[in-house]
């Protein structure tokens, strides 16, 4: 009687004994089944708390507003201590560039209502943004 292969054992199996076989992989360090995979681990950001608005908003180019709307900016000026940044949806805004104004305070506890429908901002931006941790 000649010995089957693995593939050819599998095969020959009813469909329970290779749902099992699936469930149960074997301990002896053979090769694990092609279907099983790890779920995706989500890579956690830090950035700086005390770092001045202007660079932490040249980095993840998003802008809350006054009013709680979240833009995505296009460019990012320093003109002598104000902040010059021109949005996605057209909107030219300027705020102090202190690490106390309201835009830092905004940026770091991530106080927002909803994002700009005219920017477009993606989910996985959003996503980014809120899984960013200021230390």
């Amino acid at each position: 009687m000649t010995q089957l292969s693995e593939k050819a054992r599998k095969a020959a199996l009813p469909v329970e004994s290779r749902v099992a076989d699936k469930e149960n992989p074997p301990a002896n360090g053979a090769a694990k089944p092609s279907g099983a995979s790890k779920p995706a681990l989500k890579k956690q950001r830090y950035l700086r708390r005390q770092k001045d608005p202007f660079t932490i908003v040249q980095q993840i180019k998003l802008w809350p507003s006054k009013n709680g709307i979240l833009h995505g900016v296009r460019s990012v000026k320093l003109k002598s201590g104000m902040i010059a940044a021109e949005t996605h949806c057209g909107r030219t805004m300027q705020l102090r560039n202190s690490r106390n104004s309201r835009l830092a305070r905004h940026l770091r506890n991530k106080f927002y209502d909803r994002p700009c429908k005219k920017c477009r901002i993606p989910s996985w931006k959003i996503d980014k943004f809120s899984e960013t941790t200021f230390v």
